[in-house]
């Protein structure tokens, strides 16, 4: 399987039939459930003939396959999570083709005219940083190296140490 991405956009092409369906399954496992689903007549519909027509009440931010070429897209802020779930499911190779580009006319060094605060130095030192960090991290979830559990662990431990800050920001005044 091949996923090529770029600053907005995943593009998932499936090698064979048997790829396209743990896809399929992937997307079903990332629906979320719409909230005023149950007032729709598809909806209602869907639970009074049991499962046979109508609408189940969730959407998926993930495409569905195409017919033709089985090729589907996804927002490529999704990536950690989708890959982690495919990673799951798929015993072979995941390829990653990164097509991000910087855009032209940003600055990865900027110069202010007005000093900058510790905070917003850091912030835009992050921004700037995870472009790195995330190449690094694709490279790794290519390798089967970071898997969800871990990703979802460094997350918490992201925020707990941001709310940590603040916290002790907080009572330093």
């Amino acid at each position: 399987m091949l996923i090529e991405f770029d600053n907005t956009v995943a593009l998932v092409k499936p090698d064979n039939e048997g790829e396209a369906e743990i896809y399929g399954q992937v997307r079903d496992k990332l629906k979320t459930a719409v909230p005023s689903a149950r007032y729709m007549y598809q909806h209602k519909l869907w639970l009074r003939t049991k499962v046979k027509q109508g609408w189940d009440g969730k959407t998926s931010i993930l495409s569905k396959p195409h017919p033709g070429n089985r090729s589907a897209f996804f927002p490529a802020g999704l990536m950690p999570m989708v890959n982690g779930e495919l990673r799951v499911r798929i015993s072979g190779v995941i390829r990653f083709k990164d097509l991000r580009v910087v855009p032209p006319g940003v600055d990865m060094n900027p110069t202010y005219t007005v000093p900058l605060r510790d905070y917003q130095q850091n912030a835009i030192a992050q921004a700037i940083s995870n472009v790195v960090i995330m190449g690094e991290r694709l490279e790794r979830m290519a390798n089967g190296e970071d898997v969800k559990d871990k990703i979802t662990n460094d997350v918490k431990q992201i925020v707990k140490t941001k709310q940590y800050r603040i916290l002790r920001e907080a009572t330093d005044e």
